[in-house]
């Protein structure tokens, strides 16, 4: 593990061209195991890098500048980061867009949520009309592993950390009606209890949040 950034790929020219390390090929290609045939990295050279035009050669330099900091992590922590999880949110969510992408201030470093996809469905005009039961029921039993070992977790042990909860649908209503369906756990109450946990319902549309709030539950 080193703390270099290795571009195996830039789209340039509005997305009409590809400058890649490797044969594209390839890089679209499920069978990839050719990409680390010289058991490295590939990595864009020097030459490659230097085809760049000026601006985008700027541009380039200004997002290593901004975001290596997420990857500079020294080995020894890395790995100890690694070997227990102990994210500040647990996340249920709707939205397929990567929580790293979306809060990259928050989410943006490995190991700081630990995340449930959940399912939803749409009428035949493409809106969203509710949650998948299915995916619900599914997504309520897998939450029990975060709750339990929060709720249990040791002073910086692992999920010691782990205080909130983070509900995002399309439409708020919805996210209303998740946390109805969870508020019925035990697991949540004791991780409410033990942690204070803190639950924040959204409405995200197109992967932008359009509204926050933060609800309180109330402990029977």
């Amino acid at each position: 593990m080193s703390n270099w950034v290795y571009p195996l790929a830039i789209v340039t020219d509005s997305g009409r061209a590809i400058i890649s390390a490797v044969p594209l090929e390839n890089l679209f290609s499920l069978k990839n195991q050719g990409l680390y045939a010289d058991q490295e990295f590939p990595t864009l050279s020097k030459e490659q890098l230097s085809n760049l035009t000026g601006t985008q050669l700027d541009f380039f330099q200004n997002w290593l500048a901004v975001n290596r900091h997420q990857w500079e992590i020294p080995d020894d922590r890395f790995i100890n980061e690694q070997r227990g999880q102990n994210p500040s949110t647990i996340v249920f969510t709707t939205e397929a867009r990567p929580l790293s992408i979306r809060y990259p201030k928050t989410f943006g470093k490995p190991n700081t949520s630990f995340e449930i996809t959940l399912p939803y469905l749409k009428n035949n005009e493409g809106e969203v009309i509710d949650v998948d039961i299915n995916g619900l029921i599914t997504g309520r039993a897998q939450l029990q592993y975060p709750f339990n070992h929060a709720a249990s977790a040791p002073e910086n042990g692992p999920f010691s950390n782990t205080v909130n909860l983070l509900i995002e649908t399309p439409r708020m209503e919805l996210s209303y009606k998740v946390l109805e369906k969870l508020s019925q756990d035990s697991a949540l109450k004791a991780w409410q209890g033990s942690r204070n946990g803190k639950i924040i319902l959204t409405e995200v549309k197109g992967g932008v949040t359009q509204e926050m709030i933060v609800v309180s539950l109330q402990l029977n």
